[in-house]
């Protein structure tokens, strides 16, 4: 793996709440990089939010839109990609990630995520808002998460400046 936090995006996949968001820009701002987070992108061109185009168009139709965004960010150098929650569940997604990026996957307990997101009324997957909606939606793609990530980082009582610090320190200790 040499070279890679030179030549390669960083992506950072996980549930919702395990700050892909928050954790993205910072790394971004830290390493003097482009920030892309592929929702924000999907609401600015639809003009539409997630959540609305699953009532009125159905997941199908979010999920082909997502995936062409995250074709389009992987085409990127040197960027950090922040995913939704659910982009893992299309293989051309991994994909895409692992042909350009190095894939961190932060994770979360099921009681912490719960705790982050329960007053997010913009997650369609978690409008139901109870924890045990949360961890079947976690078992449903923790495999999937732990395939397509190279690395694996808990934030659990952690600031979201400690977790961007641990990539920057794994991923440079791998270049």
């Amino acid at each position: 793996m040499a070279d890679t936090i030179v030549n390669k995006n960083i992506a950072l996949v996980g549930m919702p709440g395990c700050y892909k968001t928050t954790v993205g820009k910072i790394l971004a701002d830290s390493l003097c990089r482009a920030f892309y987070d592929t929702d924000i992108i999907y609401e600015e061109i639809y003009g539409v939010t997630i959540s609305d185009t699953f009532k009125s168009e159905g997941e199908a139709v979010f999920r082909d839109r997502e995936a062409a965004i995250i074709a389009d960010v992987c085409k990127k150098e040197g960027a950090v990609i922040a995913t939704g929650g659910g982009a893992v569940l299309r293989p051309e997604n991994i994909a895409a990630l692992r042909g350009s990026c190095v894939v961190i996957e932060l994770c979360a307990s099921v009681h912490t995520i719960f705790e982050r997101v329960k007053s997010d009324t913009s997650r369609p997957l978690l409008a139901d808002m109870r924890i045990q909606t949360i961890e079947q939606l976690y078992k449903a793609r923790e495999n999937l998460y732990r395939s397509a990530a190279d690395y694996r980082v808990e934030t659990d009582k952690k600031s979201p400046a400690e977790i961007a610090e641990e990539i920057m320190s794994e991923v440079g200790s791998r270049s």
